[in-house]
């Protein structure tokens, strides 16, 4: 696949491989490697984590695209909470799935083998790459009537992320429960929040944000892409600042 090969590229370039370097998850049933990039600087041993994916409906194109334009942009700029942080960006979750869609069903939205599990490094941030509806989401999925653990916080840090989008885009985010779009049960945030005990775990729901589209909205001009990488990553960055504050005390973010 060549976001695979793109990634390798990017671990073992001379300019980028003493704080770049791939994560192997393995392989799929089909046989396609599944490949994480791993962005920290060295030298520090107290780092928290922070995880992000993407494309696990394969047909939720604008995720991976998203995914990827977050890792060039950090990859390129190396910024400085990279010293207190390490990042590990999983692109394309569902490669299987992906590569359907390139090739046979452009709006597949599931894997092509039996349900398996992924689990994220130990980590004190999550947050899962989606389209669409314009919606940044936490905890929980499966019920609506139950609250997650730290919920004012996870409010408040989704308001301020939602505020920070609205500065550098035009897209109309709101902060909900992921049960408020619709109940869904054995979803990753859900676990991540309830088994790992993650205290900052996200779904952001890429633009289009209008409800009307059906199928159509998952296929974005590629004039948007970084318009809409840009929006996310002011949100996302709302929350890697949060965790890097609480860097010093690993409990407060883990929730432990």
């Amino acid at each position: 696949m060549e976001i695979n090969s793109w990634l390798q590229r990017m671990a073992t370039s001379n300019q980028y491989k003493d704080f770049v370097s791939v994560v192997d998850l393995g392989n799929t049933t089909e046989g396609r490697s599944m490949l994480a990039l791993k962005i920290g600087n060295p030298g520090n041993n107290q780092k928290v984590a922070f995880w992000i994916d993407a494309g696990i409906h394969p047909r939720e194109w604008i995720s991976i695209a998203v995914a990827i334009w977050i890792i060039d942009q950090l990859v390129h700029t190396r910024p400085k909470y990279l010293d207190n942080v390490d990042l590990y960006i999983l692109p394309v979750l569902n490669p299987d799935g992906y590569e359907f869609t390139r090739n046979y069903d452009r709006f597949w939205r599931h894997t092509r083998s039996n349900c398996t599990s992924l689990s994220p490094y130990e980590c004190c941030a999550y947050i899962t790459l989606h389209s669409f509806f314009g919606l940044w989401m936490y905890s929980y999925s499966y019920s609506i009537e139950v609250d997650p653990p730290h919920k004012d916080e996870l409010v408040a840090l989704s308001e301020r992320a939602v505020a920070a989008m609205s500065q550098v885009g035009n897209t109309n985010y709101s902060a909900i429960t992921s049960a408020e779009l619709y109940p869904a049960a054995g979803v990753s945030d859900d676990w991540v929040t309830g088994v790992l005990g993650v205290k900052y775990s996200f779904t952001i729901e890429l633009p289009p944000d209008d409800p009307h589209l059906n199928e159509e909205g998952f296929v974005v001009d590629e004039s948007l892409i970084v318009p809409i990488a840009k929006e996310a990553w002011a949100g996302i960055s709302t929350v890697i600042d949060r965790v890097v504050q609480e860097s010093q005390c690993p409990c407060a973010c883990c929730g432990n």
